[in-house]
């Protein structure tokens, strides 16, 4: 390992990543302090950083996974869709904390036609056996469903 073409021999020495040069054997290497994937989930994949029993959407870009990534939000093993991994916690919490009501789009398949006490319904916020969540914008595509959260 080189630093500034020097042979780098102390574990405890400080670069400064936006001025200093590091190679080891002879290839340069960058830092990246935060990386953003846009990734296209696939179904069959868990949303988390490490399962027991599944495979997760880090398994599917195992290259990064040295960088501390980890999907921001969710979405459930039999969905897919985007889905944003960063290893930036700022960036997590400014699109996923309820306060800074960032809405999110999904697109699904109903297998029950969509009816307007249903689309009022959402509007109002559903009750769920853990209390009821927030209101929803629910808008028909054909025999599709829109909704905003």
């Amino acid at each position: 390992v080189k630093v500034n073409d020097k042979v780098e021999k102390s574990p405890i020495s400080q670069v400064n990543t936006e001025q200093d040069e590091i190679t080891v054997d002879g290839k340069i290497i960058e830092y990246i302090n935060h990386v953003y994937i846009m990734l296209t989930k696939p179904k069959g994949y868990v949303s988390a950083t490490y399962d027991d029993i599944n495979q997760t959407v880090i398994d599917l870009i195992d290259d990064y996974r040295h960088l501390d990534i980890f999907p921001v939000g969710r979405l459930d093993k039999d969905t897919e869709g985007l889905l944003l991994i960063t290893n930036d916690g700022q960036f997590n919490h400014n699109l996923m904390s309820p306060s800074k009501h960032v809405s999110k789009t999904y697109k699904v398949t109903s297998k029950y036609p969509i009816k307007n006490e249903d689309i009022i319904a959402f509007k109002n916020g559903i009750e769920l056996s853990d209390g009821k969540v927030k209101p929803a914008q629910l808008e028909k595509l054909d025999h599709k469903l829109s909704l905003v959260t």
